[in-house]
């Protein structure tokens, strides 16, 4: 089915989508924003640049201007204009003057991820090292006149920034990131003087934070972490400001393969998540679950690909990604539900806390010198052990029926090493470990 036809099932409706001369258009759809001043949704993603970002009003859809980017990857208003960051070889943040997109001096040499207003400053944040022609790694900020680089971010090992949202009145950010002891890992806050902890952060070489958002006076972050190793979720946890938990269980994809959270959404008294789980709270929800505060629920429809984006606009809730397949029908990659407060089942299965505890590895001594020793607390009878370095490389595995296993370091160079224990029910557990010479 072509763009602009119109398809419609039960619960969802496809979005019309304009006819561009030539013709490209917005394929893949990455991003979605609210703009609550104006009242739009903009959309970004993949596609044609001529075809720029597209913009819907809750009637009609258009391309607004011609877009300098490959991919749109972050939105947000600031000052009453709206800044685009994304990836490309040369551009990767603009703004909307009001009839063309400008990046004149606040290019970045690496691409932007994520975009915040705190405290009435623009935060910007990506895998960049310059912006603005500034010096910053991966963190900046812009108060309207001037650029300035965020002391003390970040800690020593770093990939890129994700996310960033204001929660309790502190600045969080997250991504893939950690100081060289592990101890502050994916996600930190700042108030405005001081980096502190976030519940220990999240473990393990692929435990990296995607998205935050702020749901009945806590705030929700979804990733790619899994339960163990000192992670508390699958794919998902709450932080209340003290302390972090898990949600429902959290999420998984078929098989218990992965169940990343791409994106999170609050609408109608509800927490909306999409990504590439098909599981949630033990239930099959198919790349998109409702939280209710108690419970995770499917919305009665199998999808056929995963979802990249959620976003609202005024009373509507709206999807974005590729094609989908749902129901019968095939839907263009925007879509706006249409099912009122349906839901076709909902589960909780939260892990306790001595369920998290069973399964985590005691691992001693950290920081290990000569070699570290796995002693397993659960009853298997087999544990495959897959060491990683900080780049994500295997360096180590081996398989054991032992309930404890040491293994030499002494060969290791001296730093930071994650580790996954995955055992005969391929559960999986992951965490740290430190090697000092």
């Amino acid at each position: 089915m072509p763009f602009g036809v119109h398809a419609q099932n039960a619960h969802w409706e496809s979005i019309n989508q304009p006819s561009f001369t030539p013709t490209p258009y917005i394929y893949d759809i990455h991003v979605m924003y609210q703009d609550t001043v104006d009242h739009l949704l903009y959309l970004g993603g993949g596609g044609s640049a001529s075809a720029g970002i597209l913009v819907y009003d809750g009637d009609s859809l258009w391309a607004q201007g011609s877009y300098p980017m490959s991919r749109a990857c972050a939105m947000v208003r600031y000052n009453d204009t709206i800044y685009v960051g994304g990836t490309s070889l040369t551009k990767r943040l603009a703004k909307w003057d009001g009839s063309i997109w400008d990046t004149t001096g606040i290019e970045a040499n690496g691409p932007v991820f994520s975009l915040c207003v705190y405290n009435g400053e623009l935060y910007v944040g990506g895998m960049f090292s310059s912006i603005a022609g500034i010096n910053s790694n991966g963190l900046a900020k812009y108060d309207g006149n001037s650029w300035t680089d965020i002391s003390g971010f970040p800690f020593g090992q770093f990939i890129g920034v994700w996310a960033i949202n204001e929660f309790n009145s502190e600045l969080y950010v997250a991504g893939s990131f950690g100081d060289s002891l592990g101890n502050v890992m994916n996600i930190t806050r700042w108030n405005g003087q001081q980096w502190r902890d976030v519940g220990g952060g999240f473990h393990g070489n692929v435990a990296e934070v995607w998205r935050l958002e702020v749901f009945n006076g806590e705030l929700y972050i979804g990733g790619s972490f899994t339960i163990g190793g000192g992670n508390v979720g699958n794919y998902m946890a709450k932080w209340d400001g003290s302390t972090l938990s898990d949600v429902g269980g959290g999420m998984m994809g078929m098989f218990n393969s992965n169940g990343q959270v791409n994106d999170l959404a609050v609408w109608n008294n509800a927490l909306y998540a999409v990504g590439v789980f098909e599981y949630a709270g033990g239930i099959f929800t198919s790349y998109i679950a409702k939280w209710d505060g108690l419970n995770w629920c499917y919305l009665g429809d199998s999808l056929n690909v995963p979802i990249q984006c959620v976003a609202t606009l005024d009373s509507s809730l709206y999807i974005g990604g590729g094609w989908w397949i749902i129901g019968n029908d095939t839907i263009s990659g925007f879509a706006k539900w249409i099912g009122g407060n349906y839901t076709a089942n909902c589960g909780n299965m939260t892990y306790s806390e001595e369920y998290i505890a069973a399964i985590v590895t005691l691992v001693f001594p950290n920081p290990a010198t000569e070699e570290v020793t796995f002693q397993f607390s659960d009853s298997q009878e087999s544990h495959a052990i897959i060491i990683y370095d900080l780049l994500g490389n295997e360096i180590y595995r081996e398989e054991t029926n032992d309930n404890a296993i040491s293994i030499s370091v002494s060969e290791f160079a001296a730093g930071l090493y994650f580790y996954t224990i995955i055992d005969d029910q391929n559960q999986t557990t992951s965490g740290k470990f430190v090697v000092e010479h």
